[in-house]
């Protein structure tokens, strides 16, 4: 079964509660209308999935080292926490960000704390996992939800449209 969340829907907010910033310090608020760019990228990791560390967390950083000053495209890590709460914790999701040392938000969304509840972000994007990315366009509507991305292909698609809005912008 191909799980795509909530694609070509409007995104709805990410019902995280506690974030940290890329320092690892506690935001009092945070969600979509923060998040600069007109792009939004929000990767869901567990830290006791071993996809998240293999295959999810390199293409996180290859994006985000790609668009490193950009103004299109902003990133969000969010811990979705749905099974193994005693090892994806706030606390490990703290780990992970000093380990990948990535210069984005990071949250922690604790599947209130049973198995089968499932994060509040995973409810709302209807999630099939981790590592799941969700891609949200200019407009505000889900472009794609699914474990794997093609990073490379992403970044050319990207690449171009922040091309063609740059010439957009220019004066003629």
């Amino acid at each position: 079964m191909t799980h795509t969340g909530i694609v070509d829907e409007i995104a709805p907010d990410l019902g995280v509660t506690r974030w940290v910033d890329a320092s690892g310090q506690a935001l009092a608020e945070y969600g979509l209308a923060r998040m600069p760019g007109a792009y939004k990228l929000i990767f869901c990791f567990q830290h006791a999935c071993p996809g998240c560390h293999l295959t999810g967390f390199p293409t996180l950083a290859r994006l985000v080292e790609a668009f490193r000053g950009s103004k299109l495209i902003s990133f969000a890590a969010v811990q979705t926490v749905f099974e193994d709460f005693e090892h994806n914790t706030f606390e490990q999701m703290l780990a992970d960000q000093r380990k990948y040392a990535l210069p984005i938000v990071f949250g922690h969304d604790d599947g209130q704390g049973r198995e089968g509840a499932g994060s509040v972000l995973m409810q709302r994007y209807r999630n099939g996992g981790t590592p799941w990315f969700i891609l949200i366009d200019p407009q505000g509507v889900v472009v794609f939800g699914g474990f794997r991305l093609d990073a490379e292909r992403l970044i050319a698609n990207l690449k171009k449209a922040e091309a063609q809005m740059a010439s957009a912008t220019a004066d003629p």
